[in-house]
């Protein structure tokens, strides 16, 4: 966990250093075309289109250090950068990888323009071999920016193929809920941000004796069991800020963030009572238990989830359907009410 947060850091820290590099690049080019001076243009045209084009791919490796290589994340969780995610990249920001040819497709005419008519005179000067090199490269520009244009001009089926094969990688087929690498990555980057004491919480839940479920009535009842309590989860926190995950066979987490204090009895308390889930074609209800803590000033992820842990032993040792929270009793546990040491 802590090394998941050391590379979330490391990667929006990256990311911010290349978005800097791309805006020195973008006054490296502006000086390179205008004298501050004599206050004059100096067009320095060369030099202008390496800055320029330095500057695009900067701010475009800032993309990708920002995590767009999880568009196409392994099952594993594992990141990685293929000629898939490049082209994920150029459609998602396709506007602006145009911005940025455009930009070099005007710096190469006027390279053009330059080495035809001398602007300091006013007078036309030809200088038809010098002129080649950037004819060439502001046709070359030209072509790129049609060749995106057309690449985004027929988007729709691939950004649905793009966002279907991020969200396979997120989501937990059975459920519907994120995995847990998923879900591990959104709370670890939340709560290294963001999280402030008592306004955000991680609910643990596990189904109460589920492995008879597969005993008596076979693994498809159970897998059924499995998907009603996805249903039961969002619908428990619908409109909510929150992330819910499938973290283990039966295992689910809850993070939710931004909200007040007193709304986590409630939500334990409409949680517990949507754990209900009836065995088709049987009297049988399975139920679920709950451990929830609270985050204090110095948590992190596995600070949470080892509190959550705790309590969520404590309420399956203490009886079924129950919610237990840090600092709760036996007793608290047991007859399903919250128990708070805060």
């Amino acid at each position: 966990m802590k090394s998941m947060e050391r590379k979330n850091v490391r990667g929006n820290s990256t990311s911010l250093i290349f978005r800097i590099l791309a805006a020195l690049s973008c006054v490296w080019m502006l000086l390179e075309i205008f004298d501050v001076e004599d206050r004059e243009f100096d067009l320095n045209m060369p030099e202008a289109i390496l800055a320029a084009g330095a500057a695009t791919l900067l701010w475009l490796a800032g993309e990708l250090c920002r995590g767009e290589g999880r568009l196409f994340r392994l099952e594993d969780g594992q990141r990685g950068i293929s000629f898939a995610t490049l082209r994920a990249l150029s459609v998602r920001h396709g506007g602006a990888i145009r911005g940025g040819l455009m930009v070099l497709a005007l710096l190469s005419a006027l390279w053009v323009v330059d080495e035809i008519y001398d602007l300091e005179r006013m007078r036309f000067d030809p200088d038809l071999p010098e002129a080649v090199l950037p004819a060439c490269m502001f046709l070359v520009f030209v072509w790129l920016i049609f060749r995106t244009r057309r690449f985004e001009s027929r988007p729709t089926e691939e950004r649905s193929l793009l966002e279907e094969l991020r969200r396979r990688a997120e989501t937990d087929e059975l459920t519907g809920l994120y995995n847990k690498s998923a879900f591990n990555e959104k709370v670890n980057g939340y709560l290294g941000e963001w999280a402030k004491p008592g306004e955000c919480a991680l609910f643990m839940i596990d189904m109460d004796n589920f492995k008879s479920v597969n005993d008596t009535y076979g693994h498809l009842t159970g897998d059924y069991v499995l998907a009603e309590t996805g249903k039961a989860l969002r619908g428990a926190f619908q409109g909510r800020k929150a992330w819910l995950g499938r973290v283990g066979g039966d295992e689910f987490m809850i993070f939710v963030y931004q909200c007040r204090p007193n709304d986590l009895d409630e939500l334990a308390e409409r949680l517990r009572a949507a754990l209900n889930i009836p065995i088709p074609e049987s009297k049988d209800i399975f139920t679920g238990s709950i451990g929830l803590a609270v985050y204090e000033e110095g948590d992190n992820f596995d600070s949470l989830y080892v509190r959550a842990d705790k309590d969520l032993y404590d309420a399956k040792k203490y009886g079924r359907s129950s919610v237990a929270e840090t600092g709760g009793t036996a007793e608290a546990a047991y007859s399903g009410r919250i128990a708070s040491s805060h």
